[in-house]
């Protein structure tokens, strides 16, 4: 799979077969920050049953009472365990804990997509 960052946070890629979660980044700028930013495309070898998880910051940046941030690992931990999971139960799972930690502050896309 080829793909490619422009200001988001990394995306997740689950292996089925090892049911481990790696952080795939991009340090490039966001989209139409800088007319002279150049983008690359980045590859990656996936399986089938692989799932891709692409979330904006909005996920990662709920705040608790005690206003602590979630952040990416709860996230990581919930796809590492629930990887095999139907994509409607992993995505009801993760929304599932972000709302649990705290409420909605910025815009909370989720997108998960498995290879087959």
């Amino acid at each position: 799979m080829e793909f490619c960052g422009a200001g988001h946070g990394p995306l997740l890629h689950f292996r089925a077969a090892r049911r481990d979660v790696v952080e795939l980044g991009s340090d490039y700028l966001p989209l139409g920050v800088s007319s002279s930013e150049t983008y690359g495309v980045r590859e990656v070898i996936a399986d089938a049953g692989d799932v891709f998880l692409f979330m904006t910051d909005g996920l990662t940046e709920v705040f608790d009472q005690a206003d602590r941030m979630l952040g990416q690992g709860p996230i990581e931990r919930l796809l590492s365990a629930h990887g095999r999971a139907p994509l409607s139960e992993l995505y009801e799972t993760i929304l599932a804990a972000v709302r649990s930690h705290g409420p909605q502050m910025d815009d909370q896309t989720l997108l998960l997509v498995r290879l087959v």
